[in-house]
C-alpha cells in the first residue's frame, strides 16, 4: 500500500484544520472532525490528480506517523499515479508508449488522466508496456501492515 498519505487533523479555536506532510498544497478545515476527514480525502485526491495532470512529481508517500490518519487513494485513482510514476521512470514520450501499446498518443494521454475511466485491461497492457507487472493487494485497514493482505 505505497500511495497511503498521513493525514494530521489539528483542533484550532473555531475548526479542524487539515494537512499533509507529503502535499503540502493540502490545506483544508472542517467544522468537525469528521468534516475534516471527509474534505482531507477529497483535497487529497484532487492535489494528487492535479499533479499528475500538470506532469509534477508525485514521490511514494512517506510512512504515517503518530497522530495522523492513515488516507488511501481510491484504487482507480491508485492504479493511475502507479502508471504514471512507472511512465515518468521510464524517461519515455507519450508518443513512444502509444507506439508500444499500438494506440494513438491519444489514447495514452487519456489512459494517464486520472479523471478518465480507464479499463483495468488497458492499464495492464500500459504497464507490460513500460516493463512492469501488475499486480492487486488487498488487505484490512484495521490488519497490520501485510499481516493479512493476499494478492490477487
Amino acid at each position: 500500500m505505497p500511495n497511503v498519505y498521513g493525514v494530521k487533523i489539528t483542533k484550532d479555536e473555531h475548526d479542524f484544520a487539515v494537512s499533509v506532510r507529503d502535499l503540502p498544497e493540502v490545506c483544508t478545515f472542517g467544522n468537525t472532525y469528521e468534516d475534516a476527514l471527509i474534505l482531507a480525502e477529497d483535497a487529497v485526491h484532487a492535489v494528487v490528480c492535479y499533479r499528475i495532470e500538470q506532469g509534477a512529481d508525485l514521490p511514494v508517500p512517506s510512512p504515517v506517523l503518530d497522530g495522523e490518519v492513515a488516507m488511501a487513494l481510491p484504487l482507480h485513482i491508485e492504479a493511475k499515479v502507479e502508471l504514471y510514476r512507472a511512465w515518468r521512470a521510464s524517461r519515455i514520450s507519450k508518443s513512444e508508449l502509444a507506439r508500444r501499446m499500438q494506440v494513438h498518443e491519444t489514447e495514452v494521454r487519456r489512459i494517464l488522466t486520472p479523471s478518465h475511466a480507464t479499463r483495468i485491461e488497458t492499464l495492464d497492457r500500459a504497464f507490460k508496456a513500460l516493463g512492469y507487472k501488475a499486480s492487486l493487494s488487498i488487505y484490512h485497514p484495521a490488519a497490520e501492515r501485510g499481516a493479512l493482505s493476499q494478492t490477487c
